[in-house]
């Protein structure tokens, strides 16, 4: 069998890497090793067969096969600048993956490296049908006050007694020590990504709050494919990838605002909401699509490149 290095910094929330090792343990041609979670970040390169790198940067000439997944654009400032040092500081791979057309415009490789549209995915654990609710709304996500997250808490707090919100996540201190008194708000803490979905499914109601900047706008929200695959009904902000995926399947989200001014109960409780289905995304039929497996078994065959 041979060996896939999946190299990352450990700073993001990435499903698509346990995604990826169930889909070639179905193969049995390679095996999908985590460089920070099954390694501890101590490894040697050249002991595998294929180096698989969420992009980042990668500077380093090796003799080994390349894979360069683009998951999403840099952030921060100076956006554009960082964008351009990784498209011509970068080296070349042997096959580059986008998450979407969007983010592989952007980048504006010229060369001739083939490249894929490889897709946000579902767990097939989201998959859930006919939960008893113990819950008005979910909150899944970076629980930030970037995200606006004590401003949507504060409603609850203040406006939305007799409502309850689920928080699933890691939540900064200060941010508990101020909310943890109110009885409707519920803090789950960190929990197993296997055990969000069991927990995500008793709220009626799935908020999803994306601010309407770059990058994160022209980004796919798996917060928002998960609520869906739960069958929530999807409360959120507007921005570009959002709008672009109602359009798509014909959903019917109640939007809101960042300033949470148009959040309000009557008219979320009178909403026509339209959650779609969403099982052609779950992870194994996007993968298999793609057919990976086979291509990787031509990049190994072809080796490495220089460049």
């Amino acid at each position: 069998m041979k060996r896939i290095l999946c190299i990352h910094e450990g700073k993001s929330y990435l499903p698509e890497i346990d995604a990826y090792k169930k889909y070639f343990d179905v193969y049995g041609d390679f095996q999908f090793i985590d460089s920070i979670k099954d390694l501890n970040g101590v490894y040697d390169v050249g002991a595998f067969d294929i180096l698989w790198y969420i992009m980042g940067t990668d500077f380093k000439t090796v003799n080994v096969p390349k894979v360069h997944d683009y998951a999403s654009l840099s952030t921060g400032n100076m956006q554009t600048v960082k964008n351009l040092a990784k498209r011509v500081f970068n080296k070349r791979p042997n096959l580059r993956l986008f998450l979407n057309d969007h983010i592989k415009k952007t980048m504006n490789f010229t060369d001739s490296v083939p490249c894929l549209i490889r897709d946000m995915g579902i767990d097939k654990s989201f998959f859930i049908k006919n939960v008893k609710k113990e819950y008005d709304f979910v909150y899944m996500g970076a629980i930030t006050r970037e995200r606006k997250i004590p401003e949507l808490l504060h409603k609850f707090k203040r406006d939305l007694k007799n409502k309850s919100i689920l928080v699933i996540g890691d939540v900064p201190l200060d941010i508990y020590e101020e909310f943890s008194s109110s009885s409707n708000i519920i803090f789950s803490g960190k929990l197993a990504y296997q055990d969000v979905p069991k927990l995500a499914s008793k709220a009626i109601y799935g908020i999803n709050m994306i601010p309407d900047q770059s990058p994160f706008n022209s980004q796919t929200s798996t917060k928002l494919l998960e609520y869906c695959a739960l069958e929530l009904k999807v409360i959120t902000t507007q921005y570009q990838w959002q709008k672009e995926f109602e359009n798509r399947n014909s959903a019917s989200f109640f939007k809101i605002d960042e300033k949470l001014e148009k959040f309000d109960l009557n008219a979320i409780e009178n909403f026509n909401f339209k959650t779609p289905g969403v099982e052609n995304l779950e992870w194994s039929n996007i993968l298999d699509g793609l057919k990976l497996n086979t291509r990787l078994l031509t990049v190994v065959e072809q080796g490495y490149d220089y460049g």
